[in-house]
């Protein structure tokens, strides 16, 4: 369960789209949150396959530890970017961009791990419900959470801080997750 729980709770979008309303108050919000949420989806799908060659070449658990301490180390920097007075919709979408393409860099190796944590008789149904009870509470949530949180405390940093705990929290899951091949 941790390993679904912090692939969804940890990555889990977030696009832009509150700092779009503020930044482009004067457009529609709509298009550019489509753009840029499809840019961040593209980025991601380049990220899969280099994630599960990492995976392949150097094992599941360090192909999900590095691109997530990566990640952990330039995503407040980020914001603050995507945040800062004059922020175009081009360093959005990039910022968008990076940091899609690096959370799927560590889905690679997430779901090979994932798999090999349950044993072969109840490994689809095991993976199943982790992953649908992950993503029915923390993707269904994460949305209408952050924008109370942003309304309420009047920080638009505060996606920022949901990912860097996400993934704090998603480290100590995959370090303390075992594998199949680990235990024998």
């Amino acid at each position: 369960m941790a390993s679904p729980l912090s692939r969804t709770c940890s990555g889990t979008t977030v696009p832009p789209c509150s700092w779009a309303s503020s930044a482009f108050s004067d457009r529609p919000c709509r298009p550019t949150c489509r753009r840029t949420t499809l840019c961040g989806y593209i980025a991601a799908l380049a990220g899969f396959p280099i994630g599960a060659w990492f995976s392949d070449r150097f094992g599941a658990k360090i192909s999900i530890i590095v691109p997530r301490v990566i990640f952990l180390v330039i995503v407040y920097q980020a914001y603050l970017m995507m945040t800062a007075e004059g922020a175009t919709l081009h360093r959005i979408v990039l910022i968008n961009v990076v940091l899609n393409f690096i959370l799927a860099v560590s889905y690679g190796g997430l779901y090979a791990l994932l798999t090999q944590s349950f044993p072969k008789a109840v490994r689809s149904t095991g993976v199943s419900i982790a992953y649908a009870l992950s993503v029915t509470i923390f993707g269904g949530s994460t949305q209408t959470v952050l924008t109370w949180l942003i309304a309420t405390l009047e920080d638009p940093l505060v996606p920022a801080w949901y990912q860097i705990g996400a993934n704090v929290l998603a480290l100590i899951g995959v370090m303390l997750i075992t594998s199949r091949h680990e235990q024998k």
